[in-house]
């Protein structure tokens, strides 16, 4: 019986994992002007959705984002922070502009950012420190200020 409910429990929770990613990345789209995101509809798995890649081990969970040379265009969503278990963005070459949305900073297995050659501004983000398994990050041709937080620098390859 115990085992009955345990297998239970974890397919709900599946199920509602999948969910939030899902939500997440149509919350993501909604707040995005882009004529390319058409195959996200909900005919298909978001899985299976442009850009998108989710973990082999858990099917549920999106690991990778990549839309480069998109036409996306507007501010980054903040429910971009939402996909905890992200481990690559790659949104570089859009029209995205205003400020990297603080919820980046919740990204803590993100590994490679790469926002570059949008026109991202404002201060540099000193909340992207806390995404502690960051090893790239590309910000060249935006118009970001500021300082780089040292956290930063001691771990990064910039590009």
């Amino acid at each position: 019986m115990r085992l009955l409910v345990l297998l239970s429990l974890i397919s709900v929770l599946t199920i509602a994992g999948g969910s939030t990613n899902e939500a997440t990345l149509l919350a993501f789209k909604a707040g995005l002007s882009s004529r390319t995101l058409t195959s996200w509809n909900s005919s298909t798995s978001f899985c299976n959705w442009e850009g998108v890649k989710c973990s082999r081990h858990r099917p549920t969970r999106v690991v990778g984002l990549s839309l480069p040379s998109s036409n996306l265009a507007g501010t980054l969503p903040p429910a971009i922070g939402n996909l905890t278990f992200l481990r690559w963005l790659n949104l570089s070459s859009n029209g995205l502009h205003g400020e990297i949305p603080p919820s980046l900073g919740r990204l803590q297995h993100l590994r490679i950012l790469d926002l570059g050659s949008n026109s991202f501004s404002g201060a540099f983000p000193d909340n992207l420190s806390s995404c502690i398994s960051l090893i790239n990050l590309t910000l060249g041709y935006n118009q970001l200020s500021g300082h780089i937080p040292v956290k930063l620098g001691n771990t990064l390859t910039w590009l």
